[in-house]
């Protein structure tokens, strides 16, 4: 019976740190991916400027 619990214990703790794992893998990719979302936007919005400028030029 003693052995059992301590089993489950280290069970319940491995589950612990896998969710807390888990967790800050799921963190870090949410902000990785709008990182390079806001990268994305920014780097689309300068072409876009910048096509407008050069078009403003060519005039």
């Amino acid at each position: 019976m003693v052995s059992f619990s301590a089993r489950s214990e280290s069970i319940r703790e491995a589950a612990e740190t896998f969710y807390d794992r888990n967790r800050v893998h799921k963190l870090l990719t949410v902000f990785a991916s709008g990182f390079y979302t806001y990268i994305f936007v920014i780097f689309n919005s300068y072409k876009i400027i910048g096509n407008f400028f050069v078009a403003e030029l060519k005039k």
